[in-house]
């Protein structure tokens, strides 16, 4: 039954996802796909640990390819962020579910590739992926007004099977683990980890989280707007590692164009209220999003 309700789950969010994103033009979402596809590819082959720069020039592509519109609250202290780094936390937005990709078109892709490759068969993809249209918009935003080039982002998101896992952390990526224990503690290791290298190469450590942990308003039935309750991972990072929280929300507006808003910073301590930071995102949504 739990796996019938998982499916029902997702097939109900698809059609919402469809539903709000009617008048987005499909030339845009079959592009994106591509350059998801490329991307993946181009990592599948690349034997290299860095792919930070890929990554980002992906997402940059991909704000290009949707015509992104970024709108941010005037008179922020971000020269706090360019020293120290940032946690950002946005919304799940399921545009990602309308340009799924199929193992099928990825290693036909490989194999049309002029490199030599030795990947003959590949995993099935999971429901969420491919994940850089989740990350596109907020990378975009961050390095169009805030930060540019000067920020090495580390995203965090669910486990991959392999090898995707390995590209989600060559491209600087944290994975957390879904069960288990310790969840927290793990994180808290490989995010200083990553933190120290970061600031060893002179630039601002940016984390980028979507504390739901699933798409928004699959799992309460609500709208692809409908905030689930968030993880509080984030807030414990940020109080931990002594630097502020960033939401951004990104939702279609009246013309069908997707948008990403920055709201105001606030800053991590002990015994941190989430329900704070996703109740002025709630609320954000609720005004501008159509």
């Amino acid at each position: 039954m739990h796996d019938i309700g998982n499916k029902n789950a997702e097939e109900s969010i698809v059609a919402k996802m469809c539903d709000v994103a009617q008048n987005l033009d499909n030339n845009y979402l079959i592009r994106v796909k591509d350059i998801q596809i490329e991307f993946i590819v181009k990592s599948l082959l690349n034997k290299k640990n860095e792919l930070q720069n890929c990554l980002v020039s992906t997402c940059l592509d991909i704000c290009k390819s949707i015509c992104l519109n970024t709108i941010m609250l005037d008179k922020q202290p971000f020269e706090k962020i360019k020293v120290n780094g940032v946690i950002v936390i946005s919304n799940h937005l399921g545009l990602n579910k309308l340009t799924k990709i199929t193992t099928g078109e990825l290693i036909c892709k490989v194999h049309n590739n002029p490199i030599d490759s030795d990947i003959d068969e590949l995993p099935p993809l999971t429901n969420d992926d491919p994940f850089l249209f989740l990350f596109a918009p907020v990378i975009g935003t961050l390095f169009d007004l805030i930060l540019g080039d000067s920020a090495y982002y580390s995203i965090i998101t669910m486990d991959y099977p392999t090898p995707y896992s390995d590209i989600v952390r060559r491209a600087g990526g944290i994975i957390v683990e879904l069960t288990g224990d310790c969840k927290y503690e793990k994180l808290m290791v490989e995010a200083t980890r990553i933190s120290g290298l970061i600031k060893k190469m002179r630039k601002t450590p940016v984390f980028i989280f979507f504390p739901e942990g699933g798409t928004s308003g699959k799992r309460n039935d609500g709208t692809p707007y409908t905030l689930g309750e968030f993880k509080s991972g984030y807030a414990r990072l940020a109080y931990d590692l002594n630097i502020p929280i960033l939401p951004v929300i990104v939702y279609l507006d009246h013309r069908s164009v997707v948008t990403s808003r920055v709201l105001e910073i606030s800053y991590g301590y002990a015994n941190y209220d989430v329900g704070f930071d996703r109740c002025r995102m709630q609320e954000a949504l609720n005004e501008y999003a159509v």
